[in-house]
């Protein structure tokens, strides 16, 4: 068969060599005798990580095996080079980057995580991503907080903690939590709510005032905890207003909460406003408790974020800007039905996750992780004592296993 010279250009253009020796320019140098120069891969510029990234062989991960192909730990503010003039490659849900680490080792990162950025051009100052892990505290778990906190490097602050009916754990944590709350179950009686906004108004009050005997027990930064996962009723936005305001008039800090998952819908939430307004601008927090979905994967977000972990965002953007106090979601658990223990690894992945998906929310001050303690209460089966070390390790340097 004769070809034209345009048909014989293309075939061999387009057709793949067949039983070539292959070899590469290290193999050739060394035959010839020369020494061996490698190429030197072309940067197109400088990135920098912004939190903690792995360095993979691959633009892939295996949903089986996500540490397969990594080479490389890459921590906050390490510069990398960007190759391929900086295009991306879309795998495996990600856009990834060919990059070399300072190491000289070359492999593809995730230029974005949980929609926040994990490489940024190196004239932009990267952003310091928030500490939003905190720890939950029951009566029993004061030697697993010692081991905790001694883990932590030497007077570092962790965000939050709750404290249950133990002031022992309130001694230890001093001065070691930004924000500090007790919940006293002894004095979670709280009385019925009238729907009456003036008559929920002067309940609050008199709970309040009721209150302020034990409240006064506590350190000053300490903020109580009213009642727990109380369901929401049309009295509760004048029932806290009073509340609040009958503590800011006594010296005291207080909390809106605390709601269990599911409480209130955000058209309820919105009623309370007014209560919303006052905590914001009296330095009052909204407490809030937060489990996954049932059945969700160990370590892994809910299919439906939105009305589980972070169903606080809908709460939220369903009140003005001057109704979002700082919240702390006091009990921060990932199986639903008990917050069971599913090991130090699914807990620090799954903790990771949403710190990185919650950046954007600044309202949120902390996760609270459920629990510490236990034994003795029936919640053994949910005790992350065993966990302390790497959870501590994680919130301080953002690594882990």
């Amino acid at each position: 068969m004769s070809l034209t010279k345009d048909q014989f250009n293309q075939q061999v253009q387009t057709t793949p060599p067949q039983n070539l020796l292959t070899f590469n320019a290290g193999d050739l140098q060394t035959a010839l005798g020369l020494p061996y120069v490698p190429v030197q891969p072309t940067i197109a510029w400088f990135d920098v990580v912004v939190g903690n990234l792995h360095l993979r062989s691959t633009a892939y991960i295996d949903p089986n095996n996500p540490k397969a192909n990594i080479i490389e730990g890459m921590a906050d503010g390490t510069v990398v080079g960007v190759l391929d003039g900086g295009a991306a490659i879309v795998a495996s849900g990600y856009d990834w980057l060919h990059v070399q680490s300072p190491t000289g080792r070359i492999g593809y990162a995730a230029k974005m995580v949980n929609g926040q950025p994990t490489l940024i051009p190196k004239s932009i100052t990267p952003t310091t991503p928030r500490k939003l892990i905190g720890v939950h505290c029951l009566q029993d778990g004061e030697n697993a907080v010692a081991s905790f906190l001694a883990a932590l490097p030497a007077g570092y602050i962790i965000p939050s903690a709750t404290v249950v009916n133990e002031p022992k754990i309130l001694t230890l944590l001093a001065g070691r939590v930004k924000y500090l709350l007790y919940r006293s179950t002894l004095n979670e009686n709280p009385p019925p709510i009238p729907d009456d906004f003036a008559a929920a108004v002067q309940v609050g009050r008199q709970r309040a005032t009721s209150s302020l005997a034990w409240i006064n027990t506590l350190p000053k930064n300490v903020y109580p905890i009213d009642s727990n996962e109380r369901k929401w009723s049309p009295g509760h936005g004048g029932f806290w207003l009073g509340y609040l305001e009958t503590l800011n008039a006594n010296g005291r800090k207080g909390c809106i909460g605390s709601y269990g998952v599911g409480q209130p819908e955000p058209a309820q939430w919105a009623t309370m406003t007014e209560a919303l307004q006052h905590a914001m601008a009296n330095g009052h927090l909204v407490v809030l408790h937060s489990y996954c979905q049932a059945g969700t994967t160990p370590g892994m977000l809910s299919a439906d974020t939105f009305d589980y972990e972070q169903r606080h965002v809908k709460l939220f953007n369903a009140v003005p800007a001057n109704a979002r106090p700082d919240l702390i979601l006091s009990e921060d658990g990932h199986e639903f039905s008990r917050g069971l223990f599913e090991g130090a690894t699914p807990l620090v992945t799954y903790s990771d996750k949403l710190q990185q998906a919650d950046q954007q929310y600044p309202w949120l001050q902390s996760r609270n992780k459920w629990t510490f303690g236990g034994e003795t209460q029936g919640w053994g089966t949910s005790s992350i004592d065993s966990a302390a070390v790497p959870l501590a390790n994680f919130i301080s340097t953002g690594r882990y296993p």
